[in-house]
């Protein structure tokens, strides 16, 4: 008999506990002269269900992203690509403008491992670029326009950036980072030949496509690689799962371009046909209601923060929400639920774009809950122990495995090797020997007994705000160096 509280924690949780301990007392009944810490905490049953709930295969897509989105020209040449507060494009607009970019790019001397920084507000040039980059063979680095001198600076050292592309009001923050700076605007744009589409061979899908920037504990950021090879494959993989495949999806391109989503919200809706509605910065963040509505946005991705101040009723268009980057909280579900497709998402920069989802359905509220697997597994790991898979129901770190986990830090090989690891003991099987690689994601979680998984919290001091992830480290790094200086 066992006594709990059911609103803490379920019956099945219960019952693996109960059989763990029936094993861990089983082991030592056995007289064994193993340390406790090696006995073994998880049965068979436990493993054999924990493979089942992984057992779903993605097939990999070994194909560079621009490829997909020129077969999508093709198929789409008439239809409108980008409609923005500053403009529109068909997809045969938009290829032919980033042809003549990505051209000019190759006459820099850009092409397979060059890195590109980009620094635009909103606007649909800043998507022309993305996909000139791409078509360019080189790797897209985001800055936001917001990003003091100095952090700019320490991406285009880290990058060894040899090209960066702004708008022409960006243009001044950006002189000097490198010496060559690419200003786009149409004017530009239309003072580049018109040639025939340019073709290139020496871009395979292990070639860096993306660098998503996030905080490190001593102030040099962190920059996570994703090859062509991890976004094209996560593109497959999330697209079913999201309803992107019957008809043309209205995307709003809400998310800041260091933003992992933004990735998908650009080149998941060009890769699949859809459009992408660009707001001004200012409808941004000031009227963001108005524009969806006056456009008929019907998908749109935003942090719970920012969903809890928007009033369902002022977006009546909008079919599919997608909340993530921060923990959702039961008023989102209350809010949006019974308006929209609501859908939870969890996904780490270092991992391609989504890891796992929960689609919410009416009167199923658990904000806590990641969902399953998409593109990916997860796996529930002891805590400083990789090598030990845990129950269900027993809190460990969250790994990533699979198609969507990215090639690492840039530059960084000791952070790398900390956080990417090779096969784990209960990974290794002698009738496989291909060498699996896992993300260790930090964040603590517990397997569900219907293979979902629910979220609990770090194990290290990494907060967020406003969707992004931030080091108590680097605040206190800070902190530090403003003492130095106050104390002279």
């Amino acid at each position: 008999m066992a006594s709990f509280d059911s609103v803490v924690i379920d019956e099945s949780q219960i019952g693996a506990i109960f059989e763990d301990l029936q094993l861990i007392l089983h082991s030592l009944c056995l007289g064994t002269d193993e340390l406790a810490k090696h006995l073994a905490v998880i049965s068979q049953e436990d493993i054999e269900q924990i493979c089942h709930f992984n057992s779903s295969k993605v097939e990999p897509i070994q194909k560079c992203v621009h490829y997909a989105i020129e077969k999508q020209v093709q198929l789409s040449s008439v239809a409108e690509a980008i409609c923005s507060w500053d403009g529109s494009l068909t997809y045969s607009e938009l290829d032919a403008l980033a042809a003549r970019l990505a051209h000019r790019l190759r006459i820099m001397g850009v092409g397979p491992d060059t890195f590109i920084v980009f620094n635009f507000e909103k606007s649909l040039w800043a998507v022309v670029a993305i996909f000139a980059i791409l078509k360019a063979g080189a790797v897209c680095v985001p800055v936001d326009p917001s990003y003091p001198r100095s952090r700019k600076e320490q991406i285009a050292r880290q990058t060894k950036v040899t090209v960066v592309i702004t708008s022409s009001s960006q243009r001044e923050s950006c002189t000097g980072l490198t010496a060559l700076v690419v200003s786009i605007d149409e004017a530009f744009v239309k003072t580049l030949p018109q040639l025939a589409q340019p073709v290139w061979d020496d871009m395979l899908p292990h070639h860096p496509v993306y660098i998503i920037p996030s905080s490190g504990t001593t102030g040099e950021p962190k920059l996570s690689v994703w090859a062509h090879s991890n976004v094209r494959s996560s593109v497959a993989a999330h697209r079913k799962a999201m309803y992107f495949g019957a008809g043309r999806r209205r995307v709003l391109q809400f998310s800041a371009y260091v933003f992992n989503v933004s990735v998908r919200e650009i080149l998941t809706t060009l890769v699949w046909g859809g459009c992408i509605y660009i707001p001004s910065d200012n409808d941004r963040l000031n009227d963001i209601s108005a524009f969806i509505q006056s456009k008929a946005v019907d998908w749109a991705f935003f942090t719970p923060t920012f969903a809890s101040q928007v009033n369902p009723d002022a977006v009546p268009s909008l079919k599919t929400l997608v909340l993530g980057g921060e923990r959702v909280t039961q008023e989102n579900i209350d809010r949006w639920s019974n308006r929209v497709q609501l859908m939870l998402t969890y996904g780490p920069s270092k991992c391609c774009i989504y890891s796992s989802l929960n689609e919410v359905s009416i009167g199923v509220p658990k904000p806590e809950n990641l969902g399953r697997p998409i593109g990916s597994a997860m796996w529930i790991t002891a805590l400083g122990n990789p090598d030990r898979l845990v129950s269900p129901g027993i809190i460990g770190e969250i790994l990533n495995e699979g198609l969507i986990v990215g090639r690492g830090y840039l530059n960084d090989p000791a952070r790398t090797s900390a956080s990417f690891i090779t096969s784990p003991l209960w990974a290794r099987n002698s009738a496989n020997s291909k060498s699996r690689r896992f993300y260790m994601t930090g964040d603590l979680g517990r397997l569900n007994h219907d293979g979902t998984i629910t979220f609990v919290w770090r194990k290290d001091s990494q907060i967020k705000l406003r969707g992004q992830r931030l080091e108590i480290g680097v605040i206190e790094f800070q902190l530090g160096k403003l003492r130095v200086i106050l104390n002279k």
